[in-house]
């Protein structure tokens, strides 16, 4: 789901000082609590995704510390980041991956319990204001069909751990393959708005020519729209469209974009429509466009 690429992706970012999906950073130390991948498997990830945004190599003030297959709660996980504060330098975030993994172990914890996760709140505020950084945790979403349900109301568990955070950001699948939906729920300011991600390992690329409403959510029912070639090219006017007009035109019926895309080729390659600089139109002469 992305989960932890979204989180390393981020961490970079912050400790190298460059925009993350095209927002403004803060250039600071970074600290990654790893509790689930295993040391080599975290490094090379990190490694492959610095490479992947351009940078030289990881920067000096990201900091890996990997806890994965250890016995770990949230409170030997404070006492330890506590006594280890003074021999760190500050940092701006700290990145806990997965949170679950932090009360998994408890057999009295239940992340369906307010009482239980006001706990583990209280815990995270401690690091917080013990070592001055924001915190970044990630958590899933609970199990069955989501998408009827408000971005901040999909989180497992109970609803404490959504209100307190500052700034929720959820990723959501789109009806394209290896595409997520970003939406962004933030206390303090008003988002732009929800955008599209895609995974292209190891890092998330943003794909603003992507619809960011088609997915199940926007769509009750989920069901996909088989128009046919002829049904498409009704809905390119005589006067033509731009392609990603005539596709927003498509996707509002629910048409998939890679069935849009099949169609668009089948119609050039029949001379019923031409493209010229991305523009559409239709065709009676009957000769394709295409050289075959």
């Amino acid at each position: 789901t992305g989960k932890s690429v979204i989180q390393f992706q981020m961490a970079l970012c912050i400790a190298a000082g460059i925009p993350f999906f095209g927002q403004k950073t803060l250039k600071s130390n970074v600290l990654i609590i790893d509790l689930e991948l295993e040391k080599s498997i975290s490094q090379f990830r990190i490694l492959e995704a610095a490479k992947a945004l351009g940078l030289a190599g990881v920067p000096d003030g990201l900091h890996l510390w990997n806890l994965a297959k250890l016995p770990v709660d949230l409170d030997s996980l404070f006492t330890i980041l506590e006594s280890r504060m003074a021999d760190l330098p500050r940092f701006g975030l700290i990145v806990i991956d997965p949170i679950f993994l932090l009360f998994s172990s408890d057999a009295n914890f239940s992340e369906n319990d307010s009482a239980s996760m006001t706990r583990l709140v209280q815990s995270l505020q401690k690091i917080a204001s013990s070592s001055g950084a924001a915190l970044s945790f990630s958590h899933h979403f609970r199990k069955g069909n989501m998408g009827n349900e408000e971005s901040t109301d999909r989180m497992a568990g109970s609803g404490v751990l959504s209100r307190y955070a500052d700034v929720v950001l959820t990723m959501t699948r789109h009806e394209q393959d290896w595409v997520s939906i970003c939406e962004v729920t933030a206390r303090h300011y008003r988002h732009k708005g929800p955008f599209c991600l895609e995974l292209t390992p190891p890092i998330l690329k943003r794909r603003d020519d992507l619809n960011p409403t088609r997915f199940r959510r926007y769509t009750p029912g989920s069901r996909t729209n088989n128009i046919s070639p002829e049904g498409l090219l009704d809905l390119l006017p005589d006067e033509g469209l731009n392609r990603a007009e005539w596709l927003n035109r498509a996707v509002n019926i629910g048409v998939t974009e890679a069935l849009f895309t099949s169609h668009v080729t089948s119609l050039r390659l029949q001379g019923k429509i031409v493209i010229t600089d991305d523009f559409c139109r239709k065709c009676d002469s009957g000769i394709s466009d295409v050289e075959i």
